[in-house]
């Protein structure tokens, strides 16, 4: 469950107890700076979280504990995120204009993106990113 107030997500067992939660206030990896608004989870085992007004795509390992993964920041706010599979993610930006009406996602340091993700097809505000090898196991 995402809560912006908060700025966490926690996550419960099927009778209600709390089992963990991820991330918290703060600028810092892991963190949400305005809080979560779009979760995401594949395979009860990796958790995409959008961080509201922040265009930052926050990724974390669910099993066998909550690991933060990384942090991709994108030069718009996100709106929603959901996993095609376990290293395709498919995001929904806010429309950033440019002059012939079409909205171009552009990410500083292609060196790290490419080592990181990559963006696979880009129509409008929609972004399919493939995820290159996850940090943490």
């Amino acid at each position: 469950m995402a809560d912006r107030n908060s700025r966490a997500i926690y996550r419960w067992s099927p009778e209600g107890s709390l089992i963990d939660t991820i991330g918290g206030p703060g600028s810092g990896p892991g963190e949400f700076e305005h809080g979560p608004i779009s979760l995401a989870i594949y395979d009860d085992s990796l958790l995409a979280a959008i961080d509201m007004q922040t265009g930052k795509l926050l990724l974390y390992y669910l099993k066998p504990n909550p690991a933060f993964d990384r942090t991709i920041t994108f030069p718009s706010a996100l709106a929603s995120v959901d996993w095609l599979s376990h290293d395709k993610l498919i995001v929904s930006a806010v429309p950033m204009p440019s002059s012939n009406g079409i909205n171009i996602v552009h990410i500083k340091n292609e060196e790290e993106k490419n080592k990181l993700f990559r963006i696979t097809r880009s129509q409008a505000s929609t972004i399919w990113i493939t995820i290159s090898k996850h940090k943490c196991k």
